[in-house]
């Protein structure tokens, strides 16, 4: 599975038409014991500590599993930066042509170097193909949830077609993010039911169904153009 190439330039044009507005805290963190919950938290914040603690041993993971996995959990330290007090399109325009974009260029190039180092460890066994699939789908997860919760500038509360604009824009950059999570969900609830690990196959089913609807005209634009590996 291939990770978006977001462009931020999509941003920056609605930062010089005074439309955007960006930032968005996460989701509250729950409180997560150090070993993990024994079935995972499919409702939290997007990270590696939500994974299943039960189900599979990650003391047999393979070198290249450890890579993975390592690679992985970077992509979840380096936060979106914190939106600016100022809600003016001029104040969020300068933050989303800076530290947003940075960030945004940054994540996806993260993303896509542990994307395929899990690729790779998912051929060694089919443990590492379960948690892989997971893994893929909380990295994916983590920043089209960031995408969608970025706030109205606050000129657009007089202008509510404008906003309606904006937010189809917001939603049709995050699809992609969201459209790759949900499939490599299904392909860790898949196999998990097929070998009969429990845990992982319920995680993953239920971070699968809470995701958000896709904007359907995304799809023929960003999935057809993206090779997409499902394992079998």
């Amino acid at each position: 599975m291939r990770a978006p190439l977001l462009d931020s330039a999509w941003l920056i044009g609605l930062c010089s038409l005074g439309l955007v507005g960006c930032g968005g805290a996460a989701p509250a963190q729950r409180g997560v014991p150090a070993g993990g919950l024994a079935r995972g938290d499919a409702e939290g914040v997007p990270s590696l500590a939500a994974l299943p603690a039960d189900g599979i041993d990650r003391t047999d993971f393979s070198e290249g599993m450890t890579r993975g996995w390592d690679l992985a959990k970077q992509t979840f330290v380096e936060q979106m930066p914190a939106v600016p007090a100022a809600h003016d399109s001029t104040t969020l325009g300068a933050w989303s042509e800076g530290p947003l974009a940075a960030w945004l260029h940054h994540r996806t190039e993260v993303v896509e170097v542990a994307r395929r180092a899990l690729d790779e460890a998912a051929e060694e066994s089919s443990e590492q193909r379960i948690v892989g699939g997971a893994i893929v789908g909380l990295m994916y997860e983590d920043v089209g949830r960031a995408l969608l919760v970025l706030p109205l500038p606050e000129e657009l509360n007089r202008e509510p077609e404008i906003a309606t604009v904006y937010r189809d824009v917001i939603a049709f950059q995050a699809s992609p993010w969201i459209e790759y999570a949900r499939r490599a969900y299904r392909a860790c609830r898949e196999n998990a039911r097929i070998h009969e690990i429990e845990p992982y196959a319920e995680f993953c089913a239920t971070r699968g169904a809470n995701l958000p609807e896709a904007r359907e005209e995304s799809h023929a634009t960003a999935l057809d153009r993206v090779r997409v590996d499902e394992v079998e």
